[in-house]
This record gives C-alpha cells, sequence and structure tokens, in this order.
C-alpha cells in the first residue's frame, strides 16, 4: 500500500462516518493519482463525500475537485436511470405472474451513506414464483416477452445466466445464483442460497413497483462468496470491500451461521482477513465485524493485492467455437495457477480438483 491509496482509504473512513478528521499531510499528496486511484477501485463518489468534511486547505485544488464532483453527479444521474430500469423491468415481470429477486448491485447500494454514490453496473435478477421457487420456464417466459415486444436479442455465453439489454443496461438472468460450472464447493452453498431465497425474500416498493430482495442470511453468504470467487480467480476491488463493510454495519449479520459456512466452504481465513480490513483500514469496531484468528500478515497480502492487482478476465463470445473454448479454459488454467495461494483461502478443494472439475463441466 503505498500513500495514495492511504489518503484513499482515509477519504472512505470519513465518507463511511469512522474517523473525523483525516491525518494526511495536504503538500505531499498528489491529489490527480488519489482521484484516478478512486475511479479505478470504483469509490470515487462515496469518497468525494468526505470533502464536505474537510478544511479547504485540505483538499484538492478547485479544479481537480470540480471535476471529482462532476464525476458523482453524474453517478446519481446514472443511479436514477439504473433505479428506474429495475423498477420498469420488475413490472413486466409481475404482469406475467412472477417475481423478480434483484441479486447484489441494489440492494447493496441501500446500505451506503448515499445509494446513488455506489456505482451502477449490471442487473442481476433471479426469477421466482410466489413459493420462491426458480425454474427454468420462468425464464424462458420473461425471454420470450422480451423478443416479442422489445425484439430484445437473449445471449446465453454459459449456464449461469442468460443476457440482454433493456433500458441501456446489461441484464443478466440467472438460471443458478452461483457458477455451478466452476467449484464443486458452488453446489453446497447453491442448495443453501436456493432455500433461503424460497423462505426468506423480502418485498419493497419504489413507487408502485413491488421489487424483491434477498435476506440479510442470503447476502452474507452470497456477498461473501461473490467476492472471495472474484478474489480468486481475477480481482477484487474497494467497491466490493464497501459492499460488505457498509453490508454488516447496516444490518443484524447471523455470525454464527455465516463462521459455521465459511469454515464449511473454507473460506473462514478470508472471512477473517476481510474483516479485518474493515476494522483496520476502514475504522470498524471489531465488535460489528468479529475476526476468529487475526492474522495481519494475511489481511496485508489480501488487501495489497485487492490494490494493486492486474488481472483481467477473458469473456467468451457468443455461441463460441470449440477452439475458442479451449483458449478460455487454458487462460483460465494459467491464472488458477497463478493464483493458487488465494484459492488455499477460498476454495474448499485443491487446484487440481478445481482444475479436473472445470474440465470434467467442459
Amino acid at each position: 500500500m503505498n500513500s495514495t491509496h492511504n489518503v484513499l482509504l482515509q477519504l472512505l473512513k470519513l465518507s463511511l462516518g469512522n474517523i473525523e478528521q483525516p491525518s494526511y499531510i495536504h503538500d505531499e499528496i498528489n491529489w490527480s493519482e488519489v482521484f484516478r486511484e478512486s475511479r479505478h477501485q470504483g469509490v470515487a463518489s462515496v469518497s468525494c463525500d468526505a470533502f464536505d468534511h474537510i478544511q479547504r486547505t485540505y483538499r484538492p485544488e478547485k479544479k481537480l475537485l470540480l471535476e471529482w464532483l462532476g464525476s458523482s453527479i453524474n453517478n446519481e444521474s446514472i443511479y436514477r436511470s439504473y433505479v428506474d430500469t429495475i423498477c420498469q423491468l420488475s413490472g413486466i415481470v409481475s404482469r406475467l405472474g412472477m417475481r423478480m429477486l434483484i441479486l447484489k448491485g441494489y440492494g447493496c447500494s441501500l446500505n451506503y451513506p448515499i445509494p446513488s454514490h455506489r456505482p451502477c453496473g449490471d442487473i442481476d435478477i433471479f426469477l421466482i414464483d410466489d413459493d420462491g421457487k426458480h425454474t427454468d420456464k420462468l425464464s424462458e417466459l420473461l425471454e420470450s416477452y422480451l423478443v416479442k415486444e422489445y425484439h430484445s436479442s437473449i445471449k446465453h455465453p454459459n449456464g449461469h445466466h442468460s443476457q440482454f439489454i433493456f433500458g441501456g443496461f446489461l441484464v443478466e438472468n440467472h438460471s443458478h445464483i452461483l457458477d455451478l460450472d466452476a467449484h464443486k464447493s458452488s453446489l453446497f452453498l447453491e442448495h443453501i442460497l436456493g432455500t433461503l431465497v424460497a423462505e426468506e425474500a423480502r418485498e419493497i416498493h419504489v413507487g408502485d413497483y413491488p421489487l424483491y430482495l434477498p435476506s440479510v442470511k442470503f447476502n452474507s453468504v452470497h456477498l461473501l462468496r461473490h467476492m472471495a470467487n472474484d478474489f480468486a480467480t481475477v480481482s477484487t476491488s474497494l467497491r466490493q470491500v464497501l459492499d460488505w463493510s457498509t453490508f454488516v454495519a447496516s444490518n443484524d449479520v447471523d455470525w454464527p451461521f455465516i463462521c459455521e459456512i465459511s469454515h464449511r466452504t473454507n473460506m473462514n481465513r478470508f472471512l477473517d482477513a476481510l474483516n479485518g480490513i474493515c476494522v483496520d483500514y476502514l475504522g470498524y469496531s471489531e465488535d460489528m465485524f468479529p475476526i476468529e484468528h487475526h492474522d495481519e500478515k494475511l489481511e496485508n497480502e489480501v488487501l495489497d493485492d485487492i490494490l494493486i492487482s492486474k488481472d483481467s478476465v477473458d469473456h467468451l463470445s457468443h455461441n463460441p467455437s470449440y477452439s475458442q473454448k479451449l483458449c478460455y479454459s487454458l487462460s483460465k488454467t494459467k491464472r488458477m495457477w497463478k493464483n493458487r495461494w488465494k484459492y488455499k483461502i477460498v476454495y474448499d478443494e485443491n487446484l487440481f480438483e478445481s482444475f479436473w472439475y472445470k474440465v470434467k463441466q467442459f
């Protein structure tokens, strides 16, 4: 972690209400670099909120500050369109006699001090019936309607989800909550998440539109697993760390439950490192983020990787050829080998088992 990262983390602590004043030295800060890094980490708008609480002499120069503020205002505009799009799509789903469970994004934003300052990504949905059960027929019904009424183009890049554009946003319509082709342990977690959806999905209303969000128990598993997957296979960001920290800070997490799940799936060391980052670098109380075994070395390795990882992921094209699938699998295998130290703190299977499992799915 360098001085740029240190300043950015202090801005985030201030925005989250965990410190009253930053401790950085103004004259030594390269604010352009801090702004660039905040955008790279997906936390530009959240970090900008900190300047409301900082004396003028400790802020960036006016030109850069206005650019930073402009970026934040633009994010707010995109967020409004994002929510409107979710509402419109949910209205369609409701009229078709289904419920649309929204995974991650929008639900995560509601935990932020200012929801519209969380960057908008894809819209991840999981269709369920009145009993909270999912079948492929539900997805077929929605997609047939969108093709007929909106001339939508539906793509099926993998067995995990289909994709289509709606309201200018990419929608990923999930067949499964987790990618079952990636890791054997996902089968265990998929069963748990599916049960929690059926039992505990929450209905909220945005205007006249019914929206469905997962329960706190569901999100405690799903957010942890999703971030762990990204961390181990490609890279993750401070935005995902904030998704976790603001979720925990805003909800009554069942820690015995999530600790049991993390041990069962070998994510317990990653969970301890993640909670340690929230305590040591984002200023939260350890009472709020319990740490079973405080491994400072591992915690710093995880944080350093989040801050400096240069990995990028390749995506298969629509209806890929055999040779494209093979190249994609070889690329993933190279990343798996490079990131093997991460696998040891994320999955309950060794690298060979993961590779063999992927080969069988291929």
